[in-house]
């Protein structure tokens, strides 16, 4: 940091990214979460013991894998390597240590991304405090402020892509020595982009045109390629242990078919999901960060004065991704927060938006910062409710996180502490906005016009009230659905209770809220009122396999086996090969002495999902005490294998082993 105004603005964005703490990862955090803990904890790659909970996994050879390019678990497992031993022994929630590790790999660089734009934009001639406020705009009031507080990897890449291109800027001159360390580090940093988001390999050939055009020589390149092929090995490798090829990537392999459509989801591109990304209320750049409408200004400017070769490579960095993203398969993103694939790339629409900025007239540039402070309570709420917008909801901002604000959600660290649901627990965000805005005006060199403060403010909440105010389906049963989920996710079983009511209020015959309500009473142990929900499901939608399952469960549970057997069985025909299905089977066929029937359905379950250690388990238990075979001691090695610490595996091994002595 080359200054304290720099240390406290860095101080300050790491303050806030840390202050939120989401209790519940969503299916892309847990698939580079489940890398990690396979790597240090089972020394093995797949995520066989993890993997049902996520689907964003693929499918090879009977194992799981993570579908997620490996630089953010990469990084993620070399901090929980030492922390994993450091917490051993203590009563550490896994939650917690998932917080410790992505404030580690993905908070502090975003924090630190802040200061480099703040130095980018001064370098290409903005005024300190026009910067300052653009730099508290991107960190606050774009995508940028959600992915800096989960564990996703669009803000790690962009930090790896904005450091190299802040090297090439500074250090890249015309006809001057780059040292073989320079090169090396810029090699290293695209790599490392390039193995955290798989996108941005198509960006690395505008990265080394602007350096070799910068310097006009070639003897760094040298230095470039080793740097840059290191990282590209890592990933290679990882790909050639778990599908048999450097090349070939997990999307092939993906559990959701789409996924593997075209290469990696690529398409083409669309005019719907070119106005969804851009300018809808469903993932719209512009919606959710309206100042960002002064990229375009930006943009001509550019264009209509001489060019600087730089700002031309971030205009097109922006229009690749831009165009990646209009023509993936999935461009929505899932639920998500904005277009999260732009994430990346914001900080050059940022470098753009920056050349708007110089020489403009006051009247534009109040609307200009109305605009920017709208959208940092925009986005301040969004990541202080809930991120993960879901597709369902076409008006997210009004329909999710304004429900989720009223009655008190809050991803704040200090809910934790505080627990009453009340809107107060926003109270800390409130004040770190106060207090940056008070900040800028005390350091815009003693120009503070108080009136004119006061009548941003005022506007920029008015245009924040109205973008909230956009018309709410309070009555969608699917709405209610998914705040019941969300809720049942976070063990808020009242909240999600009333939430599965109101959805079934709207809809008499909504047969997934019947389900997921019985769920709800399952987890209470409330069982005869979902036993009745069960049933009712049927009743709605006899093709859907869930209830029959859970049914089955339950008799299986009662010793009720041929019941089970004929519900188990239902699911079965229904379901498509979901191993815990045959895994139940085999226990319930076990219980009506119909062993080999049993055995059948646990090689089934261990053949669909090899890493099933309470089949493998099952299967030992039946080689012990039905056929009395020695056998059993490999299937019980097998399971204590894939979970070390399964208690009933060791004690039956211990048997097996005293029946069966070498």
């Amino acid at each position: 940091m080359k200054s304290k105004s720099e240390w406290f603005l860095f101080l300050i964005f790491f303050f806030i990214y840390t202050l939120f703490f989401h209790p519940v990862s969503d299916d892309n955090e847990n698939s580079r979460y489940d890398l990690i803990f396979s790597l240090v904890e089972l020394k093995t790659i797949n995520i066989d013991q993890f993997e049902d909970n996520t689907q964003d996994k693929a499918l090879f050879n009977g194992h799981y894998y993570s579908d997620k390019a490996i630089g953010t678990s990469f990084l993620g497992s070399l901090i929980y390597f030492p922390l994993h031993y450091f917490v051993h022994g203590f009563e550490v929630s896994r939650s917690f240590v998932q917080y410790i590790i992505r404030i580690l790999v993905i908070s502090i660089p975003s924090a630190a991304m802040v200061i480099l734009l703040f130095r980018l934009i001064t370098e290409f001639g903005l005024s300190q405090n026009k910067a300052l406020v653009t730099v508290i705009f991107y960190g606050l009031g774009t995508s940028a402020l959600p992915y800096s507080t989960v564990f996703h990897g669009h803000q790690l890449c962009g930090f790896f892509i904005l450091v190299a291109y802040y090297i090439v800027l500074k250090d890249f001159k015309i006809s001057s020595h780059v040292s073989s360390k320079k090169g090396f580090i810029f090699g290293i940093l695209l790599g490392f982009a390039c193995i955290t988001e798989f996108d941005t390999i198509l960006i690395v050939p505008l990265f080394i045109f602007l350096a070799v055009s910068k310097t006009r020589r070639f003897a760094w390149l040298v230095w470039f390629f080793p740097g840059f092929i290191l990282p590209m090995f890592l990933q290679s490798a990882y790909n050639w242990m778990c599908f048999g090829s450097p090349l070939i990537l997990a999307y092939s392999h993906h559990v959701l078919p789409h996924r593997g459509i075209g290469f990696m989801g690529l398409v083409y591109p669309s005019f719907k999901s070119l106005y969804g990304i851009l300018f809808s209320p469903f993932r719209g750049l512009f919606f959710y960060s309206p100042f960002l409408i002064f990229f375009i200004l930006g943009v001509v400017k550019v264009f209509c004065r001489p060019i600087r070769f730089e700002l031309l490579i971030a205009f097109f960095c922006m229009l690749f991704y831009i165009f990646l993203n209009i023509s993936l398969v999935d461009w929505e993103g899932g639920a998500c927060a904005g277009p999260r694939y732009l994430v990346p790339v914001i900080p050059f629409m940022i470098i753009l938006l920056s050349q708007s900025l110089q020489r403009m007239k006051p009247v534009s540039y109040f609307l200009y910062e109305s605009l920017g402070w709208s959208s940092a309570g925009i986005f301040l709420l969004i990541t202080a409710t809930n991120i993960n917008l879901p597709l369902i909801s076409k008006f997210p901002l009004s329909e999710i996180t304004r429900y989720l604000l009223r009655i008190g959600d809050s991803n704040l660290l200090t809910s934790v502490i505080w627990k009453n649901p009340t809107q107060f627990k926003i109270l800390p965000l409130v004040l770190i906005v106060l207090f940056l805005f008070l900040y800028i005006r005390i350091s815009a060199d003693g120009r503070n016009k108080i009136f004119l403060n006061s009548v941003i403010s005022c506007f920029s909440i008015g245009f924040f009230l109205v973008l909230l105010n956009i018309p709410f389906n309070k009555n969608s049963s699917s709405n209610h659905e998914y705040f019941g989920e969300h809720f049942s996710r976070q063990s808020k079983f009242e909240l999600a209770e009333n939430e599965f009511s109101f959805a079934l209020q709207s809809n008499p015959h909504d047969w997934k809220s019947m389900y997921l309500l019985g769920e709800l009473r399952r987890q209470q142990n409330c069982l005869n009122e979902a036993i009745t929900l069960y049933k009712q499901t049927i009743g709605e939608n006899k093709d859907y396999f869930a209830p029959y399952y859970r049914l089955g469960v339950i008799a299986l549970n009662s010793e009720n086996y041929e019941e089970s057997v004929r519900l188990l069985e239902k699911a079965l025909i229904l379901s498509t090969g979901i191993p815990e299905i045959y895994n139940n089977l085999g226990i319930a066929y076990y219980g009506l002495l119909k062993y080999n029937d049993a055995e059948k359905m646990f090689r089934k379950a261990v053949e669909l999902k090899p890493g099933y250690a309470q089949a493998w388990f099952n299967i030992g238990n039946l080689y012990l005490q039905y056929w009395k075979s020695p056998e059993s001691i490999k299937y019980f090695e097998k399971a204590l294998q894939i979970i070390p610490g399964f208690t009933p595996a060791k004690s039956q091994l211990d048997i097996a082993k005293k029946m069966f002595p070498k």
